[in-house]
């Protein structure tokens, strides 16, 4: 069980990272079973640091600050640019397009309002109880047997800082370079738009209800 879930979980890694690899031609020229062998070998090699003695407590670092914070800002910049930006009703006509469903109510609701509230109250609650209890960790205590809650030290809150950092950083860095440099052409990939308008016809009435129009207008 351990094992699968370890593959399953390296598998939406190492995906994710050779698809913005491939998005950004960035080595379009070199096969893609070469770029996955070295992404996979360069992951070992850096995943030796968690089978040191103090591998749990750097563990402790990546799960919270690699992990959980950044993977909460980036959600919630996603889900805002598809509920503000993109907008709920061509949203919801897509998935009508692929499904021939229109999405409930309850899902619009939590595309528009709940979902960006919940992460947004999360994320803000974590940024206050670290603005005043600041940075801990569990260290284990050899005299009782237990882990106990002690101070990080400050190295290790700069590293936390600079890892997530890192993380962010290419959010507000590519929204700055789409609007100063002019970046080369993205080829769209195929989307049979045609086909699926024939089969399943978008009405000019579409969410065409009061409360659809009052509430996720475009």
């Amino acid at each position: 069980m351990l094992m699968s879930l370890g593959f399953g979980s390296i598998f939406g890694t190492v995906q994710g990272v050779l698809t913005s690899l491939h998005d950004i031609k960035l080595l379009a020229k070199i096969p893609k079973e070469l770029i996955t062998g070295i992404l996979c070998v360069v992951s070992l090699l850096l995943a030796q640091v968690f089978a040191l003695s103090s591998g749990d407590y750097i563990l402790q670092i990546f799960d919270t600050w690699v992990g959980t914070v950044p993977l909460l800002v980036v959600a919630f910049f996603e889900i805002t640019a598809v509920a503000y930006a993109y907008g709920v009703r061509r949203f919801s006509q897509d998935i009508y397009l692929m499904s021939g469903e229109e999405p409930s109510l309850l899902f619009k609701l939590c595309w528009k309002f709940v979902s960006p509230a919940v992460m947004l109250v999360i994320l803000l609650g974590f940024l206050f109880n670290v603005a005043t209890e600041g940075i801990s960790y569990f260290r284990y205590d050899k005299h009782i047997g237990e882990a106990v809650p002690a101070e990080m030290p400050a190295w290790a809150i700069l590293v936390c800082f600079t890892l997530t950092f890192i993380s962010l950083i290419w959010i507000p860095l590519a929204a700055i370079l789409h609007r100063l440099v002019e970046l080369p052409a993205v080829i769209p990939s195929y989307f049979p738009e045609d086909e699926l308008r024939q089969q399943h016809p978008i009405d000019d009435d579409f969410m065409s209800s009061k409360l659809d129009w009052m509430l996720f207008k475009d």
